[in-house]
Parts: structure tokens; sequence; C-alpha cells
């Protein structure tokens, strides 16, 4: 879920930052082609001050089971959605005629005035990770959208600005655990593995918290959470360290989605066994 520091007031983002991942109608572009290209609908469903907010689902409405993935929450976390957006490219055209592929509900970009603005915050000051059941836009619109949705699992991309290594908040209502093997997919070729044992209060062991959740005494504001209560029983919140190269976050993002994808199909292959099919 990152930490709230932003960029101090006039510094400029990295070049490379500036010059493409901040320019959300870049990726608005980048996501028409991929949506067509798949056969697919890039379906606008709010708007957040100027700019439209967009989703790509593969199949049915409402959803059942597959991978919700979010991006662009926070503005100043660049790596999420474009991270998304590549994999997108390289793979959702392929994925999407794969009738025995999990179903997948795409979010390329949560808070696209944070992102063009480089802020965490949405463009009046709000943390949209912290007030996910208010009524704001885009958040009001998503949740009717998710109105009667359930997933399998529920990823969220983001960054840490205090990072020294890429970790992951998994947490579940009885699941698998399925973070450690994700944590190393993503990270033996890209980052290393967060060193710190506590983060935001919460009590990390080699980059992982991997906790069975009581949700009735887990306020429901923050994205994940919300997800959790009401559409997936397994939710992972992955987090890169901002101060590394955008390529190599980028990088580990584009393999942890693959990584949940392929427990997914492992697990949609068990589940045929069991049935018969």
């Amino acid at each position: 879920m990152g930490h709230p520091r932003a960029p101090a007031a006039g510094m400029a983002p990295p070049r490379e930052t500036a010059q493409r991942v901040h320019d959300y109608g870049h990726l608005v572009r980048r996501w028409r082609r991929i949506a067509r290209g798949a056969g697919l609908r890039l379906e606008e469903f709010a708007r957040q001050d100027e700019f439209p907010v967009f989703c790509v689902r593969t199949k049915g409405d409402p959803m059942e089971g597959g991978l919700y993935v979010s991006a662009g929450i926070h503005g100043d976390e660049p790596a999420g959605p474009e991270a998304l957006a590549q994999w997108a490219e390289a793979h959702l055209a392929t994925h999407a005629r794969d009738l025995s592929a999990p179903s997948l509900f795409l979010l390329p970009c949560l808070n696209p005035w944070g992102l063009v603005n480089n802020r965490r915050s949405d463009h009046k000051g709000r943390d949209l990770n912290r007030v996910f059941d208010r009524r704001l836009s885009p958040l009001a619109e998503l949740r009717r959208l998710l109105d009667g949705c359930r997933f399998d699992l529920a990823l969220h991309l983001h960054e840490d600005y205090d990072a020294q290594g890429a970790y992951l908040y998994e947490v579940h209502t009885g699941a698998a655990r399925w973070g450690a093997g994700l944590l190393r997919a993503c990270t033996s070729r890209s980052l290393p593995v967060e060193t710190r044992r506590r983060i935001d209060g919460w009590r990390f062991r080699d980059g992982l918290l991997a906790q069975r959740i009581d949700l009735g005494a887990v306020p429901g504001q923050p994205e994940a959470v919300h997800l959790l209560r009401h559409h997936a029983p397994h939710v992972c919140t992955f987090e890169t360290p901002s101060e590394f190269g955008l390529v190599r976050r980028v990088r580990a993002h584009v393999r942890f989605v693959s990584a949940c994808l392929k427990q997914l199909k492992r697990l949609e292959t068990k589940k045929g066994a069991k049935t018969g099919f």
C-alpha cells in the first residue's frame, strides 16, 4: 500500500517516468489497442475530475471466479499501471482466446489525476486507498460495477518509497497460502526481497505478511479489505521499492501477475480433476 510520503514540492520525477508512465493519454491509447487486439472492450465506468476511468473484463457480468487486478490507486506509484499494460500487451489476446483460462477483471489505473500529477492522492487530496467505502468517484462506481462478482484472487499493485526490496501482503479468509512462492517467482531475477521485519505496524518475515484476517476487526476502507470482505477469499498486495530503477520494478510486477495466473490455472486444473471435467 506504500508509504504516504510524496515527492517534495517542485521536484521533477525521473526523466524516464516523466516522459511515459505519467502520461495517462498514452496509457489509454495503449489499452485501446490492447482491448481491440484481444476482442474485448475498454469500458469507461467513471470519471475522476476530467479523466475517464476504465476497466477490461474477459468474461461475464457479474463475474464468477478468476482474477481481479488493480493498479494506480496511488498516482506516484507508476510501475503498477505500466506493468499491467506491458503484461496485457504481451499476453491478453492469447489469454482471452483460451476458453480454459481464468477470467480477468483489470483496472489499468484507478487514480488517473494522481498518475498525471505524480501524486499519491486524488485531485482533492484524498488517499483513495484509505476511503474505499465512501461515495467518491471512481470508487462508488467501481463498487456498483463489482456488485455480485466473486473472484478466486484479487491483486493490488503498489510501490513503497521506504522499501529496499519487494514485499507482499497476503490476506485471506481460509484460502491456501501462495505468497512465499509468488514472491520468489517475481523477485529472483528482478529485485531483492525486503528485509524489514515491521512495515506499517505489521510484522513481516522474508518480505511476506501472510495471515487469515478477522473481517470484523478490520475497518472497511482500503481496497484490499473491501475485496476480501465482499468479493474474494484471497487478496495479495504486491509492493516494489520506488527508489529502484523503473525497468526493474515493472519487470517484478509483470512477473507477479504472471505467477498469480499460473497459480490460478493450477487451481482450476485441480478443481476440474475433482469434478471430472
